[in-house]
């Protein structure tokens, strides 16, 4: 239904109005009535007081067009003019005055005499701009629905819908576009300064929030960083991998973003901070990475990832020197495509070859022969590109990695995913303010869904696939997310057949046609019963943190069904057991006299769930308790080292 109102009483001379506003308000409401447009003519004030005492309201014909003067001394710029509108000015006589007097506004002269058409047409005097208005409480609205990157159309999407239809709402497409274009630019000219005073007053609510900028010769921001400390002291539990990649589009500065993403003991992405640099040079990752490690208190990432940027390589070496750098295996292969696609496509058995060797080769030297033999086999030993992609295997081929922490990643698509939801809070039109403020926003939603994960691991029981006690085991041990992943092997194992090849040697073998992630390969698996120790040569306990289903199905074995005993973790997480639970478990080498396994699992729910291997050295001492056994274990890690002997005598 069409806007309906009232007919407003035409306006006459002496007639009231308590303010000059409630007076426009009036005209207005009577010349869309008519079917005319009204504007001021002029608004005088007192040079007294300085107070409006007279004004002209006319109607939008009145007056004649100002012709343009030509300056004949500048050239006509280059680019096209942006054509305009413009309505024709035929002098119309038609007009209101009114004058303060005695603390109101009173009408002092009405002409109602046009000498143009007027418009019949209700929905079309609404395109007039005397009758295009935005009002307060929606305008507030529409920069709550802005400040959620709502794009322009979908606001006004929404509008409608709250109005009932498009005619009843008195304002057009390009009226919001330029509330929006004012709200941009609130922070135009002191967008570095608010966000200064954002991250101190954030420093002042959050002890542990960091922040950091670089200025160039001309004191304009070069680089920036900052972080959150709910992040920081993440990062000391969950520093194990760190997925680093920049984007655009994220600001009017067109600088690039450069987040940290990390991933937590639930599988998921997590925020470690973000930073802007100026360009992709070495030097500003040099100084984004040396404050990132400021921040951090000096820890370093065990493993990190990137795509196949020079600039980040050099920067990772100088500032990471023990860090294990992977590049993102996707970009290789796609930059390979590029230039290989139209060659291998000649070639199907070649492409087949290639993708098998790149994806199923588990060791260096299993990878490097079967290269070898793919590249003699089809005459492309002396290929550049080909030469190329084997110069650089060690930073980018999976069999290099096998035995360092990736979970479940082989690629940057950790960053490509936060990527792809910072794209749908940020545009190009925002500031550095506006981005910092939904930044903090996806921190606050990653928060909620981590502490969301906590409570179904707490509160909930994951429904079990089997009977296994091995199963039930891992239970109570993973986190909900990864519990789900390791019920994925348990059922995997189904597919498998294992036969013992000596002592201590087991050979698990496909018998169905594929197996998701392993294919049709059998995997051979090393097997110590009585110490506790297993190891398979797929990799995935050091890659992913999770028991393979072909350690599972060597468990299954008559010689081998016991429990699992050990879980290990990474030396530097020691000194923080006292103040975390439900957190990271990662990977630790110790002697096999110490203990009897040194792969590990990374995902637990907390420190109550760890338990180690039986030992060999014991001695007892008697307290307030009773007798207690306890380990010589202890003396390392008093917070960790329990055999199971200790557990079932404590």
């Amino acid at each position: 239904m069409p806007e309906v109102m009232s007919t407003p009483q035409q306006p006459t001379a002496m007639m009231r109005f308590d303010t000059l506003e409630d007076a426009e308000k009036h005209y207005k409401m009577y010349a869309r009535q008519k079917g005319f447009g009204v504007r001021y003519c002029f608004r005088k004030r007192s040079q007294a007081t300085g107070e409006l005492i007279r004004a002209s309201l006319v109607c939008h014909r009145a007056g004649l067009k100002i012709k343009r003067k030509v300056d004949t001394q500048n050239p006509q710029p280059i680019a096209p003019e942006r054509r305009r509108n413009t309505t024709e000015r035929t002098n119309c006589p038609t007009r209101m005055f009114v004058k303060r007097r005695d603390n109101a506004w009173v009408v002092t002269e009405i002409n109602d005499n046009h000498n143009h058409p007027l418009i019949k047409k209700w929905s079309l005097t609404g395109y007039l701009r005397s009758h295009r208005h935005i009002p307060e409480e929606e305008q507030q609205f529409v920069k709550l629905l802005h400040s959620c990157n709502l794009e322009p159309s979908r606001q006004m999407q929404l509008l409608t819908e709250l109005h009932g239809q498009r005619e009843a709402i008195g304002y057009t497409d390009k009226d919001l576009a330029n509330l929006l274009a004012k709200f941009r630019a609130e922070h135009k000219c002191t967008d570095i300064q608010d966000t200064i005073e954002y991250f101190k007053s954030s420093q002042r609510l959050d002890k542990d929030f960091f922040y950091k900028y670089k200025l160039d010769d001309e004191d304009k921001v070069q680089c920036i960083y900052w972080i959150d400390g709910s992040a920081r002291r993440a990062y000391k539990f969950f520093s194990d991998c760190v997925s680093f990649d920049t984007t655009y589009l994220t600001n009017i500065y067109k600088m690039p973003c450069a987040p940290f993403i990390g991933i937590n003991n639930h599988g998921q992405s997590i925020q470690f901070g973000c930073g802007f640099v100026r360009n992709e040079l070495s030097t500003s990752f040099v100084w984004l990475f040396e404050t990132f490690l400021e921040a951090m208190g000096g820890l370093a990432p065990t493993n990190i990832i990137t795509d196949q940027d020079f600039a980040m390589r050099s920067a990772i070496q100088d500032v990471f020197p023990n860090t294990t750098h992977r590049n993102c295996r996707w970009h290789i292969m796609q930059n390979a495509t590029k230039k290989l696609g139209a060659f291998l496509v000649k070639k199907p058995e070649l492409q087949a070859e290639f993708n098998d060797c790149v994806k199923d080769s588990y060791t260096p030297e299993e990878f490097e022969a079967r290269w070898i033999a793919m590249v003699r086999q089809h005459g492309v030993a002396e290929h550049p590109d080909f030469v190329y992609l084997y110069e650089k295997r060690r930073c980018w081929v999976p069999a290099y990695f096998m035995h360092k922490f990736y979970p479940f990643l082989q690629t940057t698509q950790r960053s490509e995913g936060f990527n792809a939801v910072l794209k749908k809070y940020v545009n190009p039109q925002n500031s550095i303010m506006d981005f910092i403020r939904q930044y903090a926003t996806i921190q606050e939603k990653i928060m909620c869904a981590e502490s969301k994960q906590d409570a179904d691991t707490t509160i909930t029981t994951a429904r079990k696939w089997s009977y296994n006690p091995i199963e039930l085991q891992m239970s109570s041990i993973y986190t909900r997310n990864i519990f789900l992943r390791f019920q994925g092997e348990m059922q995997s194992l189904l597919s498998y057949s294992c036969k013992q090849m000596g002592a201590q040697e087991y050979m698990v073998d496909c018998i169905t046609k594929f197996v998701p992630g392993y294919g049709n390969k059998s995997f051979k698996v090393h097997a110590n019963v009585e110490e506790g120790f297993y190891m398979c040569e797929c990799c995935k306990y050091e890659r992913d943190g999770i028991v393979c289903c072909h350690i599972l199905r060597v468990k299954t074995h008559p010689a081998c069904c016991v429990l699992f005993s050990i879980i290990v973790m990474f030396p530097h997480l020691f000194s923080y057991l006292s103040d975390f639970v439900g957190c990271f478990v990662g990977f630790a080498r110790f002697s096999k006299n110490d203990l009897c396994i040194y792969y590990l699992v990374h995902f637990c729910r907390s420190w109550s769930s760890l338990v180690l291997p039986r030992c060999q050295r014991h001695t007892y001492s008697k307290d307030g308790h009773g007798l207690r056994m306890k380990c010589s274990l202890i003396c390392h890690h008093k917070s960790l080292a329990r055999c199971m002997r200790c557990l079932r005598n404590r």
